[in-house]
């Protein structure tokens, strides 16, 4: 086996940590972007006003 052939392997089997972050930030990127959303445009349809009957 030549240097050239155990090269390359070595390059397949090594862990492909650009990718993983990539993906892992695109995650945290979307989650917060649901959270705004649900924040701004739905607001109104989960009200706790059941609490204020509750209390009172």
């Amino acid at each position: 086996m030549s240097q050239f052939e155990e090269q390359e392997r070595s390059k397949d089997q090594q862990p492909r940590f650009g990718r993983l972050l990539a993906i892992c930030v695109a995650a945290v990127l979307f989650c917060g972007l649901l959270v705004w959303l649900s924040g701004m445009y739905l607001q109104d349809c989960c009200t706790l006003g059941f609490l204020d009957r509750l209390i009172h």
